[in-house]
């Protein structure tokens, strides 16, 4: 079989499994708010046995969103909540991008990784892994002839819209990483920001937030794109790492290591920084396996979180914050893992 043949089939193969999941899950959908739906992946044992899920956290159900053992490393919501653009990972390690419509409908988009909808979610930018010639697109996807646009031949990691639409911030290279901004309408080349990762924008679109590590320790960092003017904002002997700005841009929200255990921490705008001693509340040692997630209502955060005891297996836990009360609820467990928790808008 040839391996053009090979990849129809493929792809005809995967389009049955997502949709004979997606038919089903449509009833439950129909059922909640939106805002109170959570996304996520879980890792079913073996080799390539990656499912997706969605959670009512309110009522507590789970519904699969896939069946089948496949790899599902990336994904990302619409910005309406209506579609999950999803990076799937064949066996013979092709990187594929499909659409999954909450109406049961799927359908293939193109070959890439780190999908990721522009704000108002007529397009998906990704990376390419130089198959057409750059590393980083575009993919108009509301059009019924997808246009595909080449933004960089250099990136390799992250991208990340400015909350305008108007930019992409990326990462270049693999042992230092760069942070580079390019202008999503290709009227100005791209600029080399400085060295960092973990990119964040500001609400206004006028500020990267990201780490770097600098004297020993990673500490985070904003970068104003008009002055060029660096600020620092912690300087400490711990480590701090993924940054999250809350829905509202008030509130920035990250993760910092001291000693063997992690603390979710919330810099305020007046300066004031909350510790929330994630060990204390849970009652063992535990580390944030990814960036925290915001709730859209900005009352609550959904952290991955692994312990000592149980290496290689991560659980979700809902921290809710109010009236300087904080609490802290399991929402996954029992022997798998669970990555990649992405709330429904």
């Amino acid at each position: 079989m040839s391996m053009i043949a090979r990849f129809v089939l493929l792809i005809s193969f995967v389009s049955v499994l997502l949709s004979s999941v997606l038919i089903s899950m449509v009833l439950l959908i129909g059922q909640t708010q939106h805002g109170r739906e959570l996304a996520f992946v879980r890792d079913e044992g073996g080799s390539f046995n990656f499912n997706i899920y969605l959670m009512d956290i309110d009522r507590g159900l789970t519904m699969p969103v896939t069946n089948r053992a496949l790899w599902y490393d990336d994904f990302e919501w619409s910005p309406d909540g209506q579609h999950i653009a999803v990076e799937l990972v064949t066996r013979d390690t092709q990187d594929l991008i499909y659409l999954l419509d909450m109406q049961g409908e799927v359908s293939l988009l193109t070959q890439g990784q780190q999908p990721r909808w522009s704000p108002d979610g007529r397009t998906l930018a990704y990376l390419t892994r130089g198959t057409i010639g750059c590393h980083l697109a575009l993919l108009e996807v509301t059009l019924e002839d997808p246009q595909v646009t080449c933004v960089s031949s250099l990136a390799n990691a992250m991208p990340r819209w400015s909350p305008d639409g108007q930019s992409l911030a990326y990462l270049v290279g693999m042992d230092t990483r760069q942070i580079f901004v390019a202008d999503a309408q290709r009227r100005e080349l791209p600029r080399r920001i400085t060295i960092g990762t973990e990119i964040v924008w500001s609400p206004d679109s006028q500020t990267l937030i990201y780490t770097a590590y600098r004297d020993n320790g990673y500490d985070m960092y904003a970068m104003n794109l008009n002055t060029g003017v660096e600020q620092t904002l912690t300087n400490t002997i711990e480590d701090e790492r993924y940054p999250v700005w809350s829905p509202d841009g008030t509130r920035l929200a990250f993760v910092a290591t001291y000693g063997y255990a992690d603390f979710l921490r919330i810099l305020h705008p007046d300066g004031f920084v909350s510790n929330i001693d994630l060990t204390e509340l849970i009652g063992r040692r535990v580390y944030v396996g990814e960036p925290p997630v915001w709730s859209p209502d900005g009352t609550q955060l959904v952290l991955s979180l692994i312990t000592p005891s149980v290496p290689n297996a991560y659980s979700l836990y809902i921290v809710t914050l109010g009236n300087g009360v904080v609490n802290i609820r399991r929402l996954t467990g029992g022997g798998h893992s669970e990555l990649h928790p992405a709330w429904r808008p």
